[in-house]
């Protein structure tokens, strides 16, 4: 079984920052580019609970990016709900918040679709809403960062 983007965007959702929600573009895509690697199949609870960490990841590195840019957070209190057993819910809410891997896996992903400055950029451009000088701001930063990386 896959999980489509139509499947997770629920717990996507619950993690938003901004009031226009312009990172939903950002958890679409990058779920996108999970799912072109064949990260988002499961045919077992231990395999749905490996994909729901690269939820996690994903916005974990997003809520990471705004609180060091912005001083901004989410509550994260994900996805548990269909689970039943109290239990299993904090099993497995310990194991998403010790998982590392997921978050490393995702960035390996994000570094080879993206590269660092597409990586960037990508995250930037998720905070600017409308504003026209915030999106010429985040172009210089990513041009910058090309050059810089060219020399």
């Amino acid at each position: 079984m896959k999980l489509t983007w139509s499947d997770v965007k629920p717990y996507f959702e619950e993690q938003t920052i901004w009031v226009d929600k312009n990172e939903m573009h950002w958890y679409q895509y990058i779920w996108n580019l999970l799912d072109e690697a064949n990260l988002t199949i499961c045919n077992s609870l231990t395999e749905k609970l490996a994909v729901y960490n690269k939820i996690y990841a994903v916005v974990k590195i997003y809520t990471d990016f705004c609180e060091v840019a912005f001083g901004e957070t989410a509550d994260f209190s994900l996805y548990l709900d269909e689970l039943n057993d109290d239990e299993v819910k904090q099993a497995v809410y310990n194991e998403l918040i010790e998982d590392s891997d997921s978050i490393k896996t995702v960035f390996e992903i994000l570094g080879i679709k993206l590269g660092r400055e597409k990586t960037f950029y990508s995250l930037w451009i998720t905070t600017c809403s409308d504003d026209l000088e915030c999106h010429i701001r985040a172009c210089c930063h990513y041009l910058i960062a090309i050059k810089t990386r060219a020399n």
